[in-house]
């Protein structure tokens, strides 16, 4: 019998935790600069209202190709974003620890420990161990820390790259 009330209680609290009714619209943006057909997943992307989310799984279908309209809505921690022009929600990850800047000088791509001077006056040491090369100058740069590390993303270099503050 108490097996019966454990499973009948987790089932009210399972239900009420991923209920519909439970999202709540806190705005409408669009996102900045996105000219892609389909978001995958970890697509990392800033909102003309200035919040910065991280795609946790691809869309299923197309999205518009210039700066789509979409909807923000919020459950607890959880974040879905409802595009006017497509059915299938997209859930995302609220970025809060966001650093905008621009790299100091060229940026010459990765390689193992490499630097990365920032006009912030931040220097950046790459975690990882890839390799490639690049040749960009003062680009812009935006870091931002998920699940303890701490990414970096350059402009027109199609990586992220895993960095810790020197």
């Amino acid at each position: 019998m108490r097996i019966l009330f454990l499973f009948i209680g987790f089932l009210f609290l399972s239900s009420n935790s991923f209920s519909q009714s439970n999202w709540t619209l806190i705005g409408e943006t669009k996102i900045e600069g996105y000219t892609g057909k389909r978001i995958p997943k970890g697509f990392f992307f800033k909102t003309t209202a200035g919040d910065y989310f991280i795609t946790n799984k691809k869309a299923k279908n197309e999205m518009p190709l210039q700066d789509p309209t979409v909807e923000v809505f919020k459950n607890g921690t959880s974040y879905k974003l409802k595009f006017k022009e497509s059915e299938t929600p997209l859930f995302a990850t609220k970025i809060k620890n966001v650093i905008e800047t621009q790299h100091k000088g060229v940026f010459k791509g990765l390689e193992d420990g490499a630097y990365f001077k920032m006009m912030n006056g931040q220097t950046w040491v790459q975690f990882s161990t890839r390799h490639r090369d690049a040749r960009l100058i003062e680009p812009k740069v935006v870091i931002y820390k998920l699940r303890g590390h701490w990414y970096m993303i350059v402009e027109d270099f199609n990586e992220t790259i895993m960095v810790y503050l020197l």
